[in-house]
């Protein structure tokens, strides 16, 4: 958890950290999410 929310802290700065303390799963899956995408943009990119 600590690490993960570092990194929310570093991307989105004070604002992500009050969404951490607000909601930690919602945030947990966008990042999640965008992960994924990113991989997936990743893999497309590479195959074309």
């Amino acid at each position: 958890m600590a690490r993960i929310i570092h990194k929310i802290e570093e991307t989105l700065g004070v604002g992500g950290h009050r969404m951490i303390t607000k909601s930690t799963r919602r945030v947990r899956n966008t990042t999640m999410e965008r992960s994924t995408r990113r991989k997936a943009i990743v893999v497309n990119t590479r195959k074309e």
